[in-house]
């Protein structure tokens, strides 16, 4: 469940570059080739950490689960994952997209929507191969968000309802070293696929300013603090509505 979870909400960080780039006309922000290096390799090994993950402490406390009627992937899981995390998400990783595009190109976010064949030679006096360079690094902009978003939703999926600090993945009782492997592994593709000349020349990537790197870092910790504030509420008022609806 814990890697479902955590999976879905990429899905839509990868679906929503698509629809506006088809439908709205806006310089696609994430590459087909980026999307695979989320898939197979920075995603993959955050997932799989979460198979060593322990259960939580108070599981036997709950009731049994009633299999005809609470599904171990219901309804829940996917208003979690896709109207919460994932909403979050992809507004904020769009959000950086455009603005690395206004910041280093002066565009304004209004101008990228209904483009489509008008982001082309010429357009607000650049070079085709500088609109190619500026829409590449974007990209990468977004890949690099996303990598530091999907750290606050791995740390935020290891228990439903207690709290990072009740169950840490370093102390002890709850320790899962290949978490933080896994935290490693993403940074070091997400620099390699960067910002290394020759995969840049290949896969048409292109190296991500510092700013970009260091403004997502506490984007990401915000996913895992809305869910902090979500699992408190949901322990603190278990009969509520949001505890019913909780996953």
């Amino acid at each position: 469940m814990r890697p479902r979870r955590r999976v879905s909400p990429r899905e839509e960080t990868e679906i929503w570059p698509v629809i506006l780039n088809v439908f709205f006309g806006v310089p696609l922000p994430l590459s087909a080739f980026l999307m695979i290096i989320i898939c197979v390799s920075t995603d993959l090994f955050l997932s799989l950490s979460l198979i060593m993950e322990k259960d939580e402490f108070d599981l036997l406390s709950l009731p049994p689960r009633n299999h005809k009627r609470h599904r171990l992937i219901n309804a829940r899981i996917y208003a979690q994952a896709y109207l919460l995390t994932g909403f979050i998400e992809t507004i904020t990783a769009h959000a950086m997209f455009f603005f690395y595009m206004w910041r280093y190109a002066r565009i304004p976010v209004s101008e990228l929507f209904f483009l489509f064949e008008g982001y082309s030679e010429g357009y607000h006096g650049y070079s085709k191969d500088e609109l190619v360079k500026l829409n590449n690094t974007g990209q990468c902009v977004y890949f690099v968000t996303l990598v530091f978003l999907q750290w606050g939703n791995v740390l935020a999926v290891r228990n439903r309802r207690l709290s990072i600090f009740q169950a840490n993945p370093i102390t002890k009782a709850h320790r899962n070293p290949w978490l933080i492997l896994g935290i490693i592994i993403s940074l070091i593709i997400a620099i390699f696929v960067t910002e290394v000349p020759g995969i840049n020349r290949l896969f048409d990537t292109e190296p991500v300013p510092l700013e970009f790197w260091l403004v997502p870092m506490p984007l990401g910790l915000g996913i895992l603090l809305v869910d902090e504030a979500r699992k408190f509420a949901v322990r603190r008022y278990p009969t509520s509505f949001l505890a019913r609806i909780a996953w």
